[in-house]
């Protein structure tokens, strides 16, 4: 203690002189830059004069006492960037400090170096520099520091002095004090703690005096005290047995009571639960005390947990507090608490409650099914009175609550149900305690609703009826829905005539039955002949008017237990059933042939159509439904090419014909990639030179098995089928490739008339419009292929069909309309598509002769089309006769057997090359 207070009174002296040498040093620094700047200045006004009059003299003889000093090491004066005079015997002017530029004085190592401007009037004239010794200062700096040290030499040793008085007798006295109370202290009795005084009258000896005193009153408490713990010592036995029996009692109540207890601090760690814990939540005791109860609670708790431990912690006991414990097994259990903070801890006991939040939460479910379900409730006594309704019945029935509670359900009766069925729902509900079904109601308003109902018993433990549950909803527009969707799904929406799926049913129906009773069946396929038109013409809006009427007039010339079918378009299926003869079919037929056939008035105009009717009898013709109605549309394809408008009967060649067309069919499909198809020429000649420069592309097939196919025979399957856009794209491939080769071996050019069907023009890809883009890549140019259509193209030409025509005149391909005269044609339609050719059918060229209606036809059409500016080609010419009255007329071309047969590509060029 000595040292420290002696360390302490030295480090205060020792700092105070350093703090008055630094305020020394710092006091003469300042006078020394003060004194030496002053004199600078001084000598630097001096030398206003003589800078103003360019004096260097003048000026050296001003500076000379400064030159002459021996403070002054350097000395520079500067007018503008002339130096006027410098003095620097050291050559420090070389080494100036860089701060210098921007300050009066800096400091440097050995030197005090300024700067001082020389002025006049607010006028700068020079810049005087220099530096001075730091000698003189550093030695009044060291004077300085040699008396501060001798001050600090004298302070120690009056520091020293002054601790060795105070150890001798301040602190000996003291500690010797302090040992002799440490040893007391240890001592077990107090027989010897007084401690002779010494022999002085100061405070040392006064303080030994209170301490004997204070000793001596210590030997009488511990006496004192040792009489009262004996008796302590007997009472805390006594007690303690007490508690002993107390604490297991509770131990066992602790332990073994069904209830769940809990101590833990207000940290949320667990410090001791009871064996209960582990039944209602898995884990063992250990698993569960040192951790905190927290990671057991369900997250969605937490924050209501949180707050009872702050109401906790403000010492306020807590009941009925509910949260949900995790399981070992994942569940979570409900626990009911009762909580009572207490000595820094909380005491709690808990039960297991989740039995009882499962039935609340179930009869709380129950009651909002009940409350809330849109299906009716109804609950009655075993003897049917009423008991109990939910909302949803009122909204159902129309009965409030108040109106039925205590009534018999048969207030609901609609009368549409007789007793016995009654009688067999209360006996299934007997027998089996359940009943579903539908069943018609009366509403309030006496109105009548279908119900879906479903009857249950409840049962009490002995198996008797106690309640009956009845459940209901109103299922009157499902029903309607439902017989809606049915009949949307069998009839025809437009003629409201059974659909193909309805016509199949009953079909096969009407087969089993008529082969049931042995009796004929007669199914009837029925086409529009020329309904297409119609409908291109005056719209979709007018033909299914159409239809519907045509549906009707059929409806009026069966019985009402046959059946009339619409399988789509206009296509018409009839179901003529329990005949015991087919007498009666061609009258029948031939009604239907008749009025489908009457004219049709729709918006004061009158429409024409016809009917083909093909007819295949059960079970002469066919035995199954399939059978009967394919052998009935090859029929109706019969009545057709026979010219429409009439009925035909199926036969067994009609059959042949079908499969042969198959047969057609499936080769087609494999002609191109096998390379069975062939094109062939037939030259066109050009009447007024004698030339052959044109040419009719014709495809042939070759098949490997019944060899050359006329085109008559596998075009029309190709267009029906869809492959005439293949073959047709084909053709025009091949026509592109041998008229290049042709024009490139003959050196001349060629035309070559390639047939489009109508088909080729449909579809939304547009497959033509490529052409003229094709045949530029190839080399050939697109005025060398003209494009063959028929009349027909014209008279259903669309927009799309129109557009084609004329992507092909912009193009420069030329049109020709193939076998001119023999359908029905417009002149307005030769302008509007710019057409180049007329071909004449071959059928006017056949019977050509003088004075001849066909002479006069063909003259006709030669002159008509010379009006319009068209060129005319005669197709069939076969006889000399036939060329020159062609001549005589004006026709331009021609083209027969006469001049040359169709024949492939290379006779053709070695047919050109001969004909040259």
């Amino acid at each position: 203690m000595l040292w420290v207070v002696m360390f302490v009174v030295l480090a205060t002296i020792t700092s105070t002189l350093l703090f008055l040498y630094w305020k020394k040093n710092i006091q003469q620094r300042e006078d020394f830059i003060h004194a030496n700047l002053a004199l600078a200045k001084l000598v630097s006004e001096f030398t206003v004069f003589p800078l103003v009059f360019d004096d260097k003299s003048g000026v050296e003889e001003q500076l000379s006492p400064l030159f002459k000093d021996p403070r002054v090491v350097y000395l520079r004066l500067d007018k503008g960037s002339d130096i006027v005079s410098k003095y620097d015997p050291y050559a420090l002017d070389a080494n100036l400090p860089a701060g210098l530029e921007n300050r009066e004085w800096v400091w440097g190592g050995r030197h005090l170096y300024f700067k001082v401007p020389i002025m006049q009037n607010d006028r700068q004239l020079g810049i005087l520099k220099g530096a001075f010794r730091l000698d003189e200062l550093k030695k009044q700096q060291w004077q300085e520091l040699r008396f501060m040290l001798l001050v600090l030499g004298i302070a120690l040793m009056c520091s020293y002095s002054l601790a060795l008085s105070l150890r001798r007798f301040i602190m000996a006295p003291i500690t010797r004090l302090e040992q002799h109370t440490r040893l007391s202290a240890d001592k077990t009795h107090s027989g010897d703690l007084l401690l002779p005084a010494p022999q002085t009258n100061d405070e040392i000896s006064r303080l030994y005096e209170a301490f004997n005193l204070l000793m001596q009153r210590v030997q009488q408490r511990e006496a004192e005290i040792l009489r009262f713990n004996n008796e302590l010592e007997i009472k805390i036995g006594q007690r303690t047995e007490e508690l002993r029996a107390k604490s297991a009692e509770l131990d066992n109540y602790f332990n073994y009571a069904l209830d769940l207890f809990l101590i833990a601090d207000f940290s949320g760690v667990i410090r001791k639960i009871n064996p209960q814990w582990q039944t209602v939540l898995g884990y063992a005791t250990a698993e569960m005390e040192g951790r905190p109860f927290m990671q057991f609670v369900h997250p969605d708790d937490w924050p209501k947990t949180r707050e009872a431990m702050r109401i906790l912690s403000e010492h306020h006991p807590m009941t009925d507090f509910v949260n949900r414990y995790r399981h070992l097994d994942g569940a979570y259990r409900w626990i009911e608490w009762s909580c009572i903070p207490r000595d820094g801890l909380i005491y709690a006991a808990a039960r297991d409650i989740t039995e009882r939040k499962q039935a609340e939460e179930h009869l709380r479910l129950a009651s909002s099914v009940y409350q809330n379900s849109s299906e009716a409730m109804l609950v009655a006594d075993p003897e049917h009175n009423i008991l109990s309704v939910n909302p949803a019945f009122s909204t159902i029935t129309g009965y409030g609550q108040d109106e039925v509670v205590g009534k018999h359900p048969r207030l609901l009766d609609s009368g549409k149900h007789d007793a016995e069925f009654y009688q067999n729902v209360w006996l299934q509900l007997g027998r089996t305690g359940y009943w579903q079904g539908e069943i018609q109601i009366r509403h309030k308003n006496g109105e009548t609703y279908v119900q879906w109902l479903t009857l249950n018993n409840v049962y009490d433990d002995d198996g008797r009826v106690i309640r009956r549950v009845a459940l209901f909803y109103d299922i009157t527009e499902k029903k309607k829905t439902e017989e809606q969707i049915w009949f949307q799904a069998n009839y025809d929406p437009l003629t409201n005539l059974p659909n193909r799926r309805l016509f199949a049913d009953r079909l096969q129906h009407e087969i089993r039955k008529a082969k049931r009773e042995k009796q004929y069946l007669v199914l009837f396929f029925l086409d529009l002949d020329r309904f297409k038109e119609v409908n291109d013409t005056f719209g979709h809006r007018m033909g299914d008017a159409l239809l519907v009427d045509a549906a009707e007039r059929i409806r009026g010339c069966i019985r009402e237990t046959d059946t009339v079918a619409r399988l789509g378009g206009d296509e018409f299926t009839v179901i003529v059933s329990e005949l015991a003869d087919v007498g009666d079919v061609d009258r029948i037929a031939q009604a239907v042939v008749d009025v489908l056939s009457q004219p049709y008035f729709f918006d004061n105009r009158h429409v024409y159509v016809s009917a083909s009717i093909g007819i295949a009898v059960y079970p002469s013709d066919a035995e199954d439904a399939e059978d009967l109605v394919r052998y009935a549309d090859q029929a109706m394809y019969a009545a057709k090419n026979k010219g429409r408008n009439g009925f035909c009967y199926f036969t067994p060649s009609m059959q042949e014909a079908s499969q042969k067309r198959m047969l057609i069919l499936t080769d087609l499909h494999s002609a191109i990639p096998r390379g069975e198809l062939e094109v062939y020429y037939q030259p066109i000649l050009n009447l007024q030179t004698g030339a052959i420069y044109k040419a009719e592309a014709l495809i042939r097939w070759r098949h490997p098995q019944r060899g050359l196919i006329n085109p008559a025979e596998f075009i029309p399957i190709a267009e029906e089928h869809g492959l005439i856009r293949d073959i047709g794209e084909w053709v025009f491939c091949q026509v592109a490739s041998q008229l290049k080769t042709l024009q490139a071996e003959q050196q001349t050019r060629f035309q070559i008339s390639v047939n489009v069907s109508p088909l080729q023009f449909q579809g939304l890809d547009n497959c033509l419009a490529h052409w003229p883009v094709y045949l530029e890549k190839q080399g050939v140019s697109q005025d060398n292929v003209i494009i063959e259509i028929t009349e027909g193209l014209l008279l259903e030409a669309n927009d799309k069909v129109a557009e084609q025509l004329l992507h092909f005149a912009r193009n420069d391909m030329q049109i020709a309309i193939d076998d001119f005269g023999t359908g029905y044609s417009s002149l307005s339609y030769l302008k509007k598509f710019d057409i180049d050719y007329l071909k004449v059918d071959k059928s006017f060229i056949f019977h050509l002769a003088a004075d001849s209606d066909d002479l006069a036809l063909t003259k006709a059409i030669v002159i008509m089309a010379h009006q319009l500016g068209l060129k005319v080609i005669a197709e069939g010419v076969e006889t000399e006769l036939q060329r020159q009255l062609l001549l005589e007329m004006g026709c331009d071309y021609v083209q027969g057997y006469l001049i040359a047969k169709p024949m492939p590509a290379d006779q053709f060029a070695a047919f050109i090359q001969e004909a040259r």
